[in-house]
């Protein structure tokens, strides 16, 4: 297990408007808690639903 639970790390692939756009998703258990654009590195984080 990695650094603040992060269970698996991966390159995926997006569909974009003229071509695909490469990604990296980062993974807790069997939960996805963000993905990263390459082109970028701009980040989008999934609610866990938990209260803060």
């Amino acid at each position: 297990m990695g650094q603040n639970g992060v269970t698996r790390i991966e390159a995926c692939i997006k569909p974009g408007v003229y071509s695909n756009i490469p990604y990296v998703r980062v993974w807790k258990g069997d939960v996805c808690e963000a993905e990263f654009c390459q082109h970028n590195i701009v980040g989008v984080y999934f609610d866990t639903g938990a209260a803060a």
